[in-house]
């Protein structure tokens, strides 16, 4: 929703909002993280917030680690026949 206080444009020569949410995980689906964040902020009003989620891949960072202290993981057979 628009600022309540008064609206404004913010730094991006739009409308100012108090807030600016981003659900279900579009920051891990938008492949540009830097301009998205870039825009959502020129949105705000000084003082605003941006709000989002991101999946917790703990377990898959957890498993990734793992592999590579094993020598293992994914990938990393070349793909080639002998």
């Amino acid at each position: 929703e628009s600022g309540g206080s008064g609206g404004g444009e913010g730094s991006g020569g739009g409308e100012a909002f108090d807030a600016v949410l981003l659900t279900a995980n579009t920051l891990f689906c938008t492949p540009r993280h830097a301009e998205l964040l870039e825009r959502c902020a020129g949105a705000l009003r000084p003082g605003g917030a941006l709000l989002f989620d991101v999946y917790n891949a703990r377990d898959w960072h957890d498993d990734a680690l793992a592999d590579e202290r094993d020598g293992g993981g994914e990938g990393e057979e070349g793909g080639e026949e002998e």
